[in-house]
């Protein structure tokens, strides 16, 4: 029997890993499941969230499944299929990946079949996500076949209907799902969406190519310059006050440094607790955590276009 693969992209801090969680507690109920991590970093962070749900996640970093280490993506492809046998297996690439070539990366695996493949778009950061990542982020909307519009009750129902218009300009044949997050249920996305064989209809302009696993270049419409997106891994082996916490995020988004997409990691506080700390288009998020493992605690990832880390250190220094 062929294993059913659920592709989840979308850009970075967009809500990929919270809907995953909110699925396995609904739609892949009382079925076993496998996760594929994918990150550019040389850590992956997240797999944590899904590791204390008992659920068997292969970790593939460093580079992008769609290229870099697009064999060793499909090994793990075959590797949980072989060992744990599932019904689903879920792969959750990069928020930088061309998501062409993760289909393209998944269409070549033996015995698993294309399921739902599901971008997860921040509405409340619409015009945000176009102007940081422009034509990539048009391009992966031209891919899709179902969008879930997160947080879309967040805001006015104008709004919403405004997105979704505007949405279908670039893609006419979207699926569109706003349903709340907590109110996810199993049949909320259709199955075997992806077996008609229409990917990319509404057309493609541009070419977006990873290079390796330090840096993406996007070409935007309008752009005199390349942009590069880098990843910096950095360690902090003392412990973080609430105050230095603080500090630290309204470092990261002093733009005259520092030009982010994302920064996240676990931080070790002085209370002996350890902190899950997210940054995604300036919006925080944080979160005590008591399960973390060791050789995470003390780690930030950071993506983005620039980071001055030396004045970074210097001023949390200072704040000492």
């Amino acid at each position: 029997m062929m294993v059913k693969l659920d592709i989840y992209s979308g850009l970075l801090g967009n809500g990929k890993t919270t809907l995953i969680k909110r699925m396995l507690k609904t739609a892949y109920a009382g079925f076993r499941v496998a996760i594929i991590e994918n990150e550019i970093g040389e850590i992956n962070l997240d797999a944590e969230e899904f590791e204390e749900n008992s659920v068997s996640v292969k970790e593939v970093t460093a580079g992008c499944l769609c290229c870099t280490v697009k064999g060793s993506f499909q090994e793990a492809v075959r590797f949980l299929a072989e060992r744990e046998n599932p019904d689903y297996i879920i792969v959750e690439p990069t928020g930088a990946a061309d998501i062409r070539g993760v289909i393209e990366a998944c269409e070549q695996v033996d015995g698993v079949e294309l399921n739902r493949c599901i971008m997860v778009v921040n509405a409340r950061k619409i015009q945000t996500l176009l102007k940081v990542a422009g034509e990539f982020f048009h391009d992966q909307i031209r891919v899709a076949r179902t969008i879930y519009l997160n947080f879309a009750e967040k805001i006015d129902a104008g709004q919403v209907q405004n997105i979704k218009k505007n949405l279908r300009k670039v893609n006419p044949i979207l699926k569109i799902v706003d349903t709340p997050m907590e109110e996810v249920t199993g049949d909320v996305f259709a199955e075997k969406e992806c077996l008609d064989g229409h990917w990319g209809t509404a057309g493609r302009k541009g070419k977006i190519v990873i290079r390796n696993a330090e840096e993406m270049v996007k070409m935007l419409p309008a752009a005199k310059d390349v942009k590069k997106l880098f990843t910096w891994t950095i360690r902090f082996p003392e412990a973080f006050s609430p105050e230095r916490c603080n500090r630290l995020f309204a470092l990261l988004q002093d733009r005259n440094h520092c030009e982010l997409w994302r920064a996240k990691g676990y931080l070790p506080m002085e209370d002996g607790s350890v902190r899950k700390v997210d940054l995604a288009y300036d919006e925080i998020f944080q979160e005590d955590r008591r399960t973390v493992s060791e050789e995470k605690i003390g780690i930030l990832i950071l993506i983005g276009t620039k980071l001055d880390i030396q004045w970074m250190q210097d001023q949390l220094n200072q704040s000492q």
